[in-house]
């Protein structure tokens, strides 16, 4: 369906390998996992390294040891089921909780030893994109208050005069525009809403952006705008992501490594290629396993396989 007409109908296999409407065709070549994978930066330091960082709520641990390096431009994808500390390690590196052990160091300096004001300077260059825009955008903020607001946070990055020229910029950057800074989030749709947030992170020009399933609650020919926007940022401007996902045919064309995470720990971690052409550990492979593929020839063959090794 579009805008309300049945444009094309038929059986899965008949629409996905012969589709006859451009729509259909669109949607289809917007699925993710088809592109080509991202080969590792050459050449540059980490701006951050994780050491052993461990959490316990209780008697559950929630990280048992987590190490990784991130390079400056680069996007460490962060994949696992439900539960395995993948957001709990995004909180623990913006400060939003505290780690019981282990070490972060950003540029040098120690994330988890900062001292307020020195932690307060530095949330400039570590931003967060929430899974639910819809959540995370104020609905009584018009998209200037929004994005403005970080200015007003810190009011030495720009001159007011100039906030509202750059809020035109950002939204325009993100493939919005000027006329859209007086409306409130409900006036727009959920991929719209979410290149909000993402003109709200940019707006203190950050080094590191930290995505929580930042594209899991859209549809596909809007995540891929979305992912394909992300991806033109870290070109243009060396922005290295963490990208938290549950969707691994999007991991597969974004990410330069991958860490796999289960019950708080990390199984594998290497680059996008070994990771999806030659996983080491079982967990991985069940995880690449279990992955939508849209192609129902493919699916077909991963049901014959999961029934081939059930009991």
């Amino acid at each position: 369906m579009e805008k309300g007409v049945l444009v094309e109908q038929g059986t899965v296999r008949e629409v996905y390998k012969n589709p006859q409407h451009p729509y259909t065709k669109k949607l289809i070549a917007a699925a993710p996992g088809k592109g080509e994978m991202h080969a590792p930066l050459a050449g540059t330091e980490p701006v951050l390294r994780v050491r052993d960082v461990r959490k316990s709520y209780g008697a559950f641990q929630a990280l048992k040891g987590i190490s990784f390096d991130l390079m400056a431009g680069e996007t460490m994808a962060v994949v696992g089921e439900s539960g395995s500390g993948k957001s709990t390690l995004a909180r623990i590196l913006l400060r939003l909780d505290e780690p019981d052990s282990g070490s972060a160091l950003w540029k040098g300096r120690d994330l988890f030893t900062l001292s307020p004001a020195d932690l307060y300077k530095l949330r400039r260059d570590l931003q967060m994109v929430f899974q639910d825009p819809t959540q995370s955008l104020n609905p009584r903020m018009t998209v200037y208050q929004l994005i403005s607001e970080a200015w007003v946070i810190h009011p030495d990055i720009l001159p007011k005069a100039k906030w509202r020229a750059r809020v035109a910029e950002l939204l325009t950057q993100v493939g919005l525009g000027p006329e859209h800074m007086g409306r409130h989030p409900h006036q727009f749709s959920g991929g719209q809403r979410q290149r909000i947030a993402i003109a709200r992170a940019l707006a203190l020009e950050p080094k590191l952006i930290i995505c929580d399933e930042a594209v899991s609650a859209l549809d596909v020919s809007v995540q891929a705008q979305v992912i394909a926007l992300l991806d033109r940022l870290r070109q243009e401007m060396g922005i290295a992501f963490i990208f938290i996902a549950h969707d691994l045919p999007v991991v597969r064309d974004f990410a330069d490594h991958v860490m796999v995470m289960q019950r708080g720990e990390v199984v594998e971690l290497g680059t996008v290629r070994e990771i999806f052409e030659t996983p080491k550990q079982a967990y991985t492979q069940a995880l690449l396993a279990a992955g939508l593929d849209p192609d129902p020839d493919v699916q077909a063959r991963h049901r014959a396989e999961r029934l081939a090794r059930a009991p």
